[in-house]
């Protein structure tokens, strides 16, 4: 241990980083009935996969909300045009 470090501790000071793992522990919550883990593993990396093609950076804290929603408006252009595809084969 550093003796000048600044050693903190809280029931709060971990809530940043633990938010930051919600989007794949709710994932894991709704996949629960898959029994077979190489199953579950293939299915998220699917899942993400996808998210990161039809993803959209919007800058949600760095634009305003005319330029965000026009960049969702052009995200689900995109999402509908390859559904569509996807159906017509």
């Amino acid at each position: 241990m550093c003796r000048k470090a600044n050693h903190r501790t809280h029931k709060r000071l971990n809530n940043r980083i633990e938010n930051a793992h919600q989007p794949t522990r709710h994932k894991e919550k709704c996949l629960i009935k898959f029994k077979p883990a190489p199953g579950v593993q293939r299915l998220l990396s699917l899942m993400g996969k996808a998210r990161n093609i039809f993803s959209v950076e919007v800058g949600r804290y760095k634009n305003k909300a005319p330029d965000q929603r026009l960049a969702f408006s052009d995200a689900k252009a995109i999402w509908l045009e390859a559904a569509l595809e996807l159906l017509s084969v």
